[in-house]
């Protein structure tokens, strides 16, 4: 048996892409994104996919109430030929945006397991047009903090999350790029050598 408590680091790494498009009705949106990525563990390594889905309502100018399905379909295979699938999560919550700072809160779970329900809360402080800053917590005691730049074309945010639980690894940083195709598809053809 696997002493769990008498492990002291564990090497992981999960490169993906996300691939998003949205589209917009009256005071709808909706979207969907397809997420392939590469994964290793300790000795092990493999691939996954999921694919998720995301409506906005929105109920004022500042409110807005998101519903989201999570994993509507994901998988990880891996090197040891076993494949590993999970559980499609609903989500939904209200997001508040001002020009100072936008808020939001979550709350869902796993539909086919018997775990506890999931919340998130978050708030994001912009500094100005282009840089922002964000604290929050989730139901697993973690506390991140995290910044970003937003441009029209790329986004750029880092997060460091620490969790408060000794059974879990104390650190975990994320750093997340994103390109917007629509403002570069406009572009074409007005930019020459």
């Amino acid at each position: 048996e696997i002493d769990y408590f008498k492990i002291k680091e564990i090497k992981q790494q999960e490169i993906g892409i996300s691939l998003t498009t949205v589209r917009s009705f009256k005071s709808y949106v909706i979207g969907f994104s397809f997420k392939p990525s590469f994964i290793s563990l300790a000795e092990f390594s493999g691939y996954g996919f999921s694919f998720d889905i995301i409506t906005l309502k929105q109920l004022s100018r500042k409110l807005n109430f998101i519903m989201e399905v999570n994993d509507l379909f994901a998988f990880k295979y891996w090197n040891t030929e076993s494949l590993e699938e999970f559980p499609p999560m609903i989500r939904s919550g209200v997001f508040y945006e001002n020009p100072f700072f936008n808020g939001g809160f979550y709350f869902g779970g796993n539909i086919n397991e018997n775990t506890p329900y999931q919340y998130n809360v978050g708030i994001e402080f912009i500094k100005d047009e282009y840089m922002f800053f964000r604290l929050g917590t989730s139901y697993e005691n973690v506390f991140s903090i995290g910044l970003g730049i937003k441009t029209s074309i790329l986004n750029v945010d880092y997060g460091y999350l620490h969790s408060m639980e000794k059974n879990f690894s104390n650190a975990t940083q994320i750093i997340s790029l994103k390109i917007s195709l629509d403002d570069l598809v406009l572009l074409r053809g007005k930019i020459k050598p």
